[in-house]
Formats: structure tokens, sequence, C-alpha cells
């Protein structure tokens, strides 16, 4: 049985731009969202046991542009993103329970190419091609017990590396002369993924076992 998690989103698909499309202006934008989820439910899949879990992530992402000529622009822009979350999971036929809390950032920057090809006086098709960047870090902890006694405790750190390439495809409706609004209608991207990751494991008496 599972209960519906509880969900909050903004701006998840949506851009902000202010300019005009005609050659040698200038494009401020960018994209701002926030969600947090929680729930629970059993885990049957493999060990039979119960998990309760909060989720929370915050992004923004400024760009700016060029139209080099009329409804053709290059832009380039900053990424940030932040995330933690939050798990208790209990396994009946180990007998085990795990704590689990994560916090993890990233930064990087992105260039990009869109074109405007204009559908009315007002509304526009705007398909975007570019590649990011992105670095980051993560720091998590897992603290397992059996009953209420605490065996052992892991901590790691995670450090990652992004490229990636995309292509997106917005419809761009201009509220008036200086303002748009963007709504994303699809993605397709290839993404390149490196992490490492450290370990620490400690005993009920925060001994380190290994690492």
């Amino acid at each position: 049985m599972k209960k519906v998690f509880f969900v909050i989103a903004l701006l998840a698909n949506f851009q902000i731009v202010f300019a005009q499309t005609e050659k040698g202006k200038i494009a401020l934008g960018g994209t701002l969202g926030f969600s947090t989820a929680s729930g629970d439910h059993f885990k049957t899949s493999v060990d039979v046991g119960y998990n309760n879990y909060q989720d929370k992530l915050f992004d923004i992402a400024p760009t700016v542009g060029y139209f080099f000529k009329d409804n053709h622009m290059i832009g380039g822009g900053a990424l940030f993103s932040r995330g933690r979350s939050f798990s208790d999971v209990s396994y009946f036929n180990l007998g085990e329970r795990t704590i689990r809390n994560y916090d993890a950032y990233n930064y990087g920057g992105q260039i990009f190419y869109r074109n405007y090809f204009p559908l009315s006086k007002r509304l526009y098709l705007t398909p975007e091609f570019g590649v990011s960047f992105q670095t980051g870090k993560g720091d998590g902890s897992d603290n397992i017990s059996q009953g209420l006694v605490s065996i052992g405790k892991e901590n790691y750190t995670e450090r990652f590396n992004q490229a990636r390439l995309f292509t997106k495809l917005n419809l761009s409706y201009f509220v008036s002369k200086r303002f748009s609004l963007d709504v994303n209608l699809g993605t397709l991207e290839l993404n390149h993924r490196n992490v490492t990751r450290n370990f620490t494991k400690l005993d009920n008496n925060n001994q380190i076992q290994d690492s």
C-alpha cells in the first residue's frame, strides 16, 4: 500500500525572458524552481520493509542572450541547484532500521542557441540547442540499528562532474513587447556523468572500521 506524497513545484518548466527578437537586442531571462516531496510506502521488491522519506530541491538558472540577427539568439548562463533528502527505512525480515540523510549541491554553466519561429504576432515556436557543464558534491550518512541498539554508521562523500548536450522545444508568448513567458514542450538530452565516492564506516562506538 502506498500513500500519496505531497509535492510543490514552482516554475519547473517555465522561463521568463525580458527581450525583443530584433537584431542587436539583449535578452535577460532564466528559470527558478523549488520542489518538495514526502511520503511513505511498503518495500516489497527485495527486503520486506517500510520507507518514510522527504525530499527537497531548489534550482536557479539565470541567462543572458544576444540576437545576432532577427529571431536568432546565442546565449549563456549559470546553473545552481541544492538538494536535501531524508529517509527512514525498516527491514522487517532483517530486524534492521536505516536512517539516511543526504545533502548535495552542484553548479556550472551553459551555452545555447535559440531560433524564434513566429506563429502569430505574439506567439513563437522556439527550438533550442546547447551544452552545459556542472560539478558538485554530496554528503550522506546512514545510521543502522537493530531494535533499539545502534550497530553502525556509514558516512560518504560524493564528487561528480557532468557534461550535457541538449535540445529543447519551447513555446514563447510575448505578454508585452519586451516580456515573454516560455513554456518547455519537451527536452532531449545526452549526459555523461562521472562520480567518485569515499566511504567511512563506524561501529556502534563511533570507531572507524574501514574507509
